[in-house]
Protein backbone atom coordinates (compact mmCIF):
# COMPACT_ATOMS: atom_id res chain seq x y z
CA UNK A 1 0.00 0.00 0.00
CA UNK A 2 1.36 3.42 -0.89
CA UNK A 3 1.34 6.43 1.37
CA UNK A 4 -0.45 8.99 -0.71
CA UNK A 5 0.00 12.61 0.29
CA UNK A 6 -2.98 14.92 0.33
CA UNK A 7 -2.86 18.67 -0.12
CA UNK A 8 -5.30 21.35 0.94
CA UNK A 9 -7.17 23.37 -1.63
CA UNK A 10 -5.31 26.45 -0.39
CA UNK A 11 -1.93 24.78 -1.02
CA UNK A 12 -3.01 23.82 -4.55
CA UNK A 13 -4.18 27.36 -5.33
CA UNK A 14 -0.94 28.80 -3.93
CA UNK A 15 1.10 26.33 -6.00
CA UNK A 16 -0.73 27.37 -9.17
CA UNK A 17 -0.16 31.06 -8.33
CA UNK A 18 3.53 30.42 -7.69
CA UNK A 19 3.87 28.67 -11.01
CA UNK A 20 2.14 31.53 -12.80
CA UNK A 21 4.59 33.99 -11.26
CA UNK A 22 7.68 32.03 -12.30
CA UNK A 23 8.90 31.02 -15.73
CA UNK A 24 10.21 27.60 -14.75
CA UNK A 25 7.52 25.07 -13.81
CA UNK A 26 10.11 22.42 -12.98
CA UNK A 27 11.80 24.54 -10.33
CA UNK A 28 8.41 25.59 -8.92
CA UNK A 29 7.41 21.94 -8.48
CA UNK A 30 10.78 21.11 -6.93
CA UNK A 31 10.55 24.08 -4.52
CA UNK A 32 7.11 22.93 -3.41
CA UNK A 33 8.19 19.31 -3.02
CA UNK A 34 5.63 17.98 -5.49
CA UNK A 35 5.90 16.18 -8.79
CA UNK A 36 5.90 18.06 -12.05
CA UNK A 37 2.91 16.08 -13.31
CA UNK A 38 0.99 16.93 -10.13
CA UNK A 39 1.57 20.65 -10.60
CA UNK A 40 0.61 20.42 -14.27
CA UNK A 41 -2.61 18.62 -13.32
CA UNK A 42 -3.45 21.35 -10.78
CA UNK A 43 -2.69 24.07 -13.35
CA UNK A 44 -5.03 22.46 -15.87
CA UNK A 45 -7.77 22.09 -13.25
CA UNK A 46 -7.41 25.75 -12.28
CA UNK A 47 -7.52 26.81 -15.91
CA UNK A 48 -10.60 24.69 -16.64
CA UNK A 49 -12.63 25.33 -13.47
CA UNK A 50 -11.23 28.55 -12.00
CA UNK A 51 -12.06 29.05 -8.32
CA UNK A 52 -14.08 25.80 -8.21
CA UNK A 53 -11.05 23.74 -9.24
CA UNK A 54 -10.29 22.43 -5.76
CA UNK A 55 -13.58 21.92 -3.90
CA UNK A 56 -12.27 19.65 -1.16
CA UNK A 57 -10.69 16.29 -0.74
CA UNK A 58 -11.12 12.77 0.45
CA UNK A 59 -13.88 11.27 2.44
CA UNK A 60 -16.68 13.46 3.78
CA UNK A 61 -16.54 14.40 7.45
CA UNK A 62 -18.12 11.99 9.88
CA UNK A 63 -21.55 13.33 10.81
CA UNK A 64 -23.57 12.28 13.84
CA UNK A 65 -25.83 10.27 11.54
CA UNK A 66 -22.86 8.37 10.04
CA UNK A 67 -21.39 7.72 13.48
CA UNK A 68 -24.68 6.16 14.61
CA UNK A 69 -24.98 3.79 11.66
CA UNK A 70 -21.34 2.75 11.18
CA UNK A 71 -19.88 -0.16 13.12
CA UNK A 72 -17.41 0.28 15.92
CA UNK A 73 -13.85 -0.18 14.74
CA UNK A 74 -14.40 1.96 11.68
CA UNK A 75 -13.90 -0.68 9.01
CA UNK A 76 -16.55 0.40 6.54
CA UNK A 77 -15.64 -2.09 3.84
CA UNK A 78 -16.18 -5.05 6.11
CA UNK A 79 -19.06 -3.88 8.26
CA UNK A 80 -17.89 -5.84 11.31
CA UNK A 81 -14.76 -3.94 12.27
CA UNK A 82 -12.67 -7.13 12.40
CA UNK A 83 -11.76 -7.67 8.75
CA UNK A 84 -8.14 -8.26 7.97
CA UNK A 85 -7.25 -9.68 11.35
Amino acid sequence: MTNRRTYTAEFKRDAVRLDQSTENITSAARDLGIGLSTLRKWMKAAQDAGEQAFPGQGRPALTTERIDREPAGGNLACGTGICGR
